[in-house]
């Protein structure tokens, strides 16, 4: 049977995954890396083991040892933990330095390519749980008002901003007025926050950034979000279609009615393409996307066209790991031939 890696965070995402790894005729080897209670996986045929966060090179080499090729990682892990102390190996120390001033994503990408450098390959959390991302439409029997049709869009366009900034991806509405965006503090609190603010019937949106790396998180709701709403009186609840875990969908929904809340899975950019469709058809739309294309080529090709014909060649080098083993030379032959660049990458590893 073939073995899936899978690193757990908190939550029951992990739980649902490893199910449906067996499920699949995969063998599940699970690294825990919070506090989460084992028991959790009891009943399922898998390996677990324990290791730290900031153990990265005790969890790759018990993964290769294992026979793992392929890893989801998954499950809640705090981003504050990178403001508290925590238990961590010279792999991670090195990553944690050459990234000191980065944001937690860029942190997080640099220890998934230390993964992928010794040979894991890094899977999408939605592996086996597509059942979970919702297709466009209004789930409950609510249906919004056109008033919060209006601040879905708003709440969804903002949600996105904040989350193409590595800042959060919640975001409370009400009028067309923001009341809270999710910073550290999570979705729950935001929608705390928000709501005191806006009473009665305010809007919760969230969204992932527009190049969203569903390796590392997929935006995630559930009865405890919608119990938040339900705490300060929300009318609305709105994901991303297919971009978004809804977990316990049916308990979620009729309880979602019972509280009158609209809870609804969105795709704005596709209803915007739409509207232009519809407002302007096909061929005008399509139109308007060649001549953009064609007006950025003549762009670039202006500006090649200003450089002085000729060959030229450079060569840097990048570092094959974080333990610094080897460096990997990048050499590159660019030719300048009128408007026209070539380039040979030829003697690069």
């Amino acid at each position: 049977m073939e073995k899936l890696g899978i690193i757990a965070g908190e939550g029951e995402l992990p739980v649902l995954l490893a199910r449906a790894a067996v499920a699949h005729e995969r063998q599940p080897v699970i690294i825990q890396i919070t506090k989460s209670d084992a028991q959790h996986f009891a009943g399922i045929a898998c390996e677990l083991h324990t290791y730290g966060v900031g153990q990265i090179q005790k969890i790759t080499r018990t993964l290769l040892n294992s026979g793992v090729k392929e890893v989801v990682i998954i499950g809640k892990v705090e981003k504050n933990i990178l403001l508290r102390p925590f238990q961590i190996d010279t792999t991670t120390i090195k990553i944690l330095v050459q990234n000191r001033r980065e944001k937690p994503s860029v942190v997080v990408n640099a220890a998934l390519n230390y993964l992928e450098s010794a040979g894991l390959t890094i899977l999408t959390q939605d592996q086996y749980l597509q059942h979970l991302l919702p297709q466009p439409r209004v789930l409950t029997t609510r249906q919004p008002t056109a008033s919060q049709w209006t601040d879905i869009e708003l709440g969804i366009s903002i949600a996105r901003q904040i989350a193409n900034m590595d800042i959060g991806q919640t975001v409370v509405v009400k009028n067309q007025i923001v009341l809270a965006m999710e910073a550290i503090e999570g979705t729950d609190a935001t929608i705390q926050r928000g709501g005191h603010l806006g009473k009665q019937g305010v809007v919760v949106a969230k969204a992932a950034a527009e190049n969203h790396d569903f390796r590392i998180d997929v935006p995630t709701v559930g009865m405890q979000t919608l119990e938040a709403l339900h705490q300060v009186k929300a009318g609305v609840l709105a994901v991303e279609a297919r971009r978004t875990f809804v977990m316990d969908v049916d308990v979620l929904i009729q309880q979602a009615d019972r509280w009158k809340i609209m809870v609804g899975a969105c795709r704005l950019a596709e209803r915007r393409a739409q509207e232009l469709l519809d407002r302007y058809g096909v061929e005008a739309v399509r139109g308007a996307l060649d001549d953009n294309i064609a007006y950025t080529e003549r762009r670039v090709r202006a500006e090649i066209a200003s450089w002085r014909n000729g060959t030229f060649t450079a060569e840097t080098h990048v570092d094959h790991d974080y333990m610094g083993g080897r460096d990997i030379p990048i050499r590159c032959t660019a030719t300048v031939d009128g408007s026209d660049l070539t380039l040979d990458f030829t003697g690069s590893a």
